[in-house]
């Protein structure tokens, strides 16, 4: 529910947007296998997948810069983590 009223109040105030969250059962792809920064327990079995996205421009540099969250997903993972 966080992640919902944060990606929400992100979205600048009179800045039409929507955010859609959907979840689906399914076994990860070798792709989503290799960028996982926590090793999953059994990857041929299914896991539950949560998305969320939004429909405005997203962070800008300089924020993506400052991010605690994307700076440790790239200092504890390299290649493609997007």
């Amino acid at each position: 529910m966080n992640l919902v009223i944060n990606g929400a109040e992100a979205i600048p105030a009179g800045t039409p947007g929507v955010l859609t969250v959907t979840t689906e059962s399914r076994r990860p792809t070798l792709a989503e296998i290799q960028r996982t920064v926590i090793p999953l327990a059994n990857p041929s079995e299914d896991y539950v997948v949560l998305s969320v996205r939004d429909t405005v421009s997203g962070m800008d540099a300089a924020t993506v810069a400052a991010s605690s969250i994307v700076s440790s997903l790239r200092n504890s993972q390299a290649g493609d983590w997007g």
